[in-house]
């Protein structure tokens, strides 16, 4: 992908064709999947750094290591990994006239365990290499108490630039010098103060005179490579180093150049082979034109203006070498260096007004503007105008105005084909939204536009629902608790003679929903360890029922009464009516198939005690019987006759006598 975006953005600017001349990704002989950071030349080869390789010392879990790649110009050798690697975060800082290597931190005599914060030399003795021995920098070792964002030495060794902070684990860091005493210590250190700003200033590098400093510093929104030269003592204003045609939106960093000037190397996330990888620039000599770029910035909010399609204007047309980057907000733009020129530029944005900036071309070779777009006053809300409880549209010849807060909208476009809506809304409160239709009530949906500062679209769907239906409203909830039942239950409403309608539920209140043609209906309610019970509800045009249904829990030994299993008169002969309890009964122990269950016939206390006890055992026996013919293995039930033994009313009163005439389960296990 990253390959696909570098060649897409030079063909843009492929009259120059700068890719060719100036800026080279080092290859996969240096370059891999991973991190490669910190480029420091030598004579013989480019040691870097390498983050989180698997045949880093400390593997492929938050390590970086030091490796060497041998060769030069366009031919670099496989890298490899140096022995050198004792601590987790190994870095090399510079490379010294006599191919000694400068790296961070300060270690054990042994130098194979890291110590504490400073810098050390690491020579070459033949083939192998020594043990880091410290250089005494002890301002670094005492005053470096956040980040530590690298360094490096001068070419006549009596200098060093280092990047760190002062306070404790600071994430920013600034620029310091130190320089040698005669003495051959290092006690004279000073912060850069030209330099640094309230940014952070990381990576430093010396030129080969020493009288230009290069750093990264992410002062311009993103982190770019700057430079500073001592003129007169002082260390000049930065400015940005042109590093070609690269996306200068992305993170530049550790920017080495040769002895000769002719040549950079640096790290970047630019498009390249992996995370981070080593690129080769030639240093500018005279050009014949500019670079102007910058970012993207929502007018109101001030914030970055990431993942819009932007385009740009100069003078009222797409200006030919330009190159936009959605994901981080910037852009760039390649222009004749023409002086005293003034050119407009704009960002251009649907929806959004481009504030333009008037720029004179001038003698800078890289120019930073930053480029401001208003967003609108409004946000677009569409979506589409459905029959409640169905995937239906209303009509649209019965669709007579959208309303938005109780009036209705004049500016409104509607579909006539899908019967869906849009129309612009101020942003900075919320919305009541609703559809005012020919025989139909609507819901009230809500837009919440309060917070809203860029421009936005909203799909908000607007439900109305037909005057002739018939809705049922009610709660599923535990009989014993009064609750609704646990999500975790799997609760359910069904409508037993019309499979094809459907309960809209919540679980968190109980609450179900049910639109359909009047008529009657037998709603069941069902979950997971409860024992399913139907009600029946009839309903009229326009009509709206209540109706809740009380689940029963099973518990092991407590009898659950089936208040609708009937048997003809003395005898042990199911009546169809009976049909929908036993339905319930082997739902019930088809859903829960680890229980046990005794079936429990009773009678009242009117005729002879044997009789009734024998017809009590014959009816449970009934019941047992014809779940046993739908399936239900007989190791899952018992059934027992108590005849009048268990009365729950009292037998002197017909309504007593009635419901003392039942069958019940009890949970065994």
């Amino acid at each position: 992908m990253k390959s696909v975006l570098l060649l897409f953005f030079f063909s843009c600017l492929a009259s120059d064709h700068l890719l060719a001349q100036r800026v080279k990704n080092l290859g996969s002989n240096v370059n891999s999947d991973y991190d490669e950071i910190s480029p420091c030349l030598s004579p013989e080869g480019l040691f870097f750094v390498r983050s989180n390789h698997p045949e880093n010392t400390f593997g492929e879990n938050d390590s970086q290591d030091i490796w060497y790649s041998k060769g030069s110009d366009t031919t670099w050798a496989k890298a490899v990994h140096l022995p050198i690697n004792n601590a987790r975060y190994n870095s090399v800082l510079s490379i010294l006239s006599d191919g000694s290597l400068l790296i961070n931190g300060v270690f054990n005599k042994k130098g194979n365990f890291w110590s504490k914060r400073g810098m050390s030399i690491c020579k070459k003795q033949g083939s192998t290499w020594g043990a880091p021995e410290s250089i005494g920098l002890n301002a670094l070792t005492h005053k470096s108490e956040g980040i530590f964002g690298g360094g490096d030495m001068s070419a006549d060794g009596n200098k060093i630039v280092a990047a760190f902070s002062k306070r404790l684990n600071s994430k920013k860091s600034d620029l310091f010098l130190f320089t040698k005493s005669p003495n051959g210590k290092w006690n004279k250190m000073e912060k850069l103060k030209e330099i640094n700003t309230e940014h952070s200033e990381e990576n430093p590098s010396f030129s080969a005179n020493g009288k230009t400093i290069y750093f990264s510093s992410d002062r311009g929104g993103n982190f770019d490579i700057y430079q500073s030269m001592l003129v007169k003592g002082h260390w000049s204003k930065p400015a940005l180093v042109d590093l070609g045609d690269i996306d200068y939106t992305l993170w530049e960093s550790s920017f080495r150049i040769d002895p000769d000037g002719e040549w950079g190397y640096f790290s970047s996330n630019h498009a390249g082979l992996g995370k981070s990888d080593i690129f080769r620039v030639r240093m500018p000599g005279k050009k014949d034109y500019i670079v102007v770029k910058g970012s993207f910035f929502n007018a109101q909010t001030k914030s970055l203006m990431k993942g819009e399609n932007i385009t740009l204007l100069a003078d009222g047309n797409p200006p030919e070498n330009a190159y936009v980057s959605p994901d981080s907000s910037g852009y760039r733009i390649q222009l004749p260096k023409n002086k005293g020129k003034t050119l407009v530029i704009a960002a251009v944005l649907p929806h959004y007004k481009g504030i333009p900036r008037t720029i004179e071309i001038g003698y800078d070779d890289v120019n930073d503007f930053n480029l401001e777009l208003q967003p609108p006053s409004y946000a677009i809300i569409s979506g589409k105008i459905l029959i409640k409880g169905t995937s239906n549209p209303v009509p649209v010849k019965d669709i007579r105005a959208i309303l938005l807060n109780g009036s209705p909208v004049d500016s409104v476009t509607l579909d006539t084909a899908t019967s869906s809506y849009s129309m612009k809304v101020p942003i900075g409160k919320k919305h009541k939204i609703s559809v005012d239709a020919n025989q139909y009530s609507s819901d009230v949906a809500e837009a919440d536009l309060e917070l809203v500062t860029n421009f936005v679209k909203k799909e908000v769907d607007l439900f109305a629902e037909k005057h002739q239906f018939l809705r049922v409203v009610g709660r599923l909830l535990d009989k014993v608790t009064n609750a609704p039942i646990p999500a975790s239950k799997h609760p359910r409403v069904i409508v037993e003679n019309n499979k094809s309608i459907s309960a809209v539920y919540d679980s968190l209140s109980g609450k179900f929903q049910i639109t359909t043609e009047p008529g009657k209906y037998v709603l069941t309610g069902i979950a997971d360890s409860y024992f399913p019970v139907s009600e029946s509800v009839e309903g009229k045009l326009n009509t709206t029922v209540e109706k809740s249904i009380l689940l029963i829990p099973s518990v092991v030994g407590k009898p659950i009464q089936l208040n609708h299993i009937l048997f003809v008169l003395g005898k042990a002969i199911l009546l169809p009516t009976s049909n929908m309890e036993l339905d319930n009964l082997l739902t019930f122990m088809e859903q829960n198939p680890q229980i046990k269950i005794l079936i429990g016939g009773h009678t009242d206390s009117q005729g002879s005690y044997n009789l009734n006890k024998k017809l009590s055992k014959a009816r449970a026996a009934a019941v047992r019987d014809f779940l046993m013919t739908k399936g239900i293995s007989n190791n899952r039930l018992e059934s027992e006759g108590y005849g009048p033994d268990k009365p729950v009313a009292s037998n002197k009163t017909d309504m007593g006598r009635r419901l003392n005439r039942r069958v019940e389960i009890t949970v065994l296990k």
